[in-house]
């Protein structure tokens, strides 16, 4: 049986956006690979403002998802979280969600949790990122960031990390041979 990947997406959700199939591509033949809409899961109304959307998730959005998320009978082995997506995946396992383990990727609302999770956490941040969690953060988290050189918050969408993220889950699943029995 193939682990179970959850994909949570950015504010933007996965409509038209083609980075997704990227990640599909390279995991499917060792993953079951679902995806989740971040927009859908926080019943965001569509709006071709950033700021418009920001505002609905942070007004209501992220709870709403991560109470689905967390209500939901659905277990995975692993979450990956791109950018708001990480947000809502953190809340979700602190709520109870059947999450064995998270990575984030760009998820800088994070920096307002206070509360270490007790599972398995990666965080990954471009060197440029402007609102990441600062240094004592991590420390309080027990945290040590993955911090990608000369990239910015958008680095869930490129290639050249896409493909080393994914290279990283098959091996580190493949070395885990009872990971998913």
């Amino acid at each position: 049986m193939k682990p179970r990947i959850a994909i949570i997406s950015d504010l933007w959700g996965f409509n038209n956006d083609p980075y997704v199939n990227i990640y599909i591509e390279k995991l499917y033949n060792h993953f079951d690979v679902d995806l989740i809409d971040a927009q859908i899961l926080g019943d965001i109304r569509a709006s071709q403002q950033e700021q418009e959307i920001h505002s609905q998730f942070v007004e209501s959005g992220i709870q709403l998802a991560t109470d689905r998320l967390a209500k939901a009978n659905i277990h995975f082995d692993l979450l990956i979280g791109l950018s708001v997506g990480g947000t809502i995946g953190w809340k979700a396992i602190a709520n109870g969600a059947n999450i064995d383990s998270l990575i984030t990727i760009s998820a800088t609302r994070i920096r307002k949790e206070d509360k270490p999770l007790t599972q398995p956490v990666e965080i990954y941040f471009g060197e440029l990122e402007e609102h990441g969690p600062s240094e004592e953060w991590f420390n309080s988290m027990g945290l040590i960031p993955n911090i990608i050189q000369n990239k910015g918050h958008h680095i869930y969408k490129d290639e050249s990390f896409i493909s080393e993220i994914c290279e990283h889950l098959i091996k580190s699943y493949s070395d885990r041979k009872d990971c998913c029995s």
